[in-house]
C-alpha cells in the first residue's frame, strides 16, 4: 500500500469550489456531475441501513433499492 500525503496547504474543498464555478463560468460539464453525486449519496444511504439494520446493504440496480444482503 502506498500513503500519499497531501501539501500542508492543500484545501479540499477550495479546489471543488473552484472546479464548480470553473464549470459554471466555461459551461462545461463538472468533474463532480449529479451521477457522481447521486452514486456518493447512495453509498452513504447504504451504511446508515446496514448500521442501524445491523445488516449488509446491497444496492439493487434494477428497482433502484437497498436491501438486506
Amino acid at each position: 500500500m502506498t500513503n500519499y500525503n497531501a501539501p500542508p496547504d492543500y484545501d479540499d474543498t477550495r479546489e471543488h469550489l473552484w472546479n464548480f464555478f470553473q464549470s459554471v463560468k466555461t459551461r462545461q460539464p463538472s468533474i463532480e456531475d449529479a451521477e457522481f453525486g447521486n452514486n456518493a449519496a447512495i453509498a452513504c444511504h447504504m451504511a446508515n441501513y446496514s448500521y442501524f439494520n445491523k445488516a449488509a446493504a446491497v444496492w439493487n440496480a434494477e428497482g433502484k433499492t437497498i436491501e438486506r444482503g
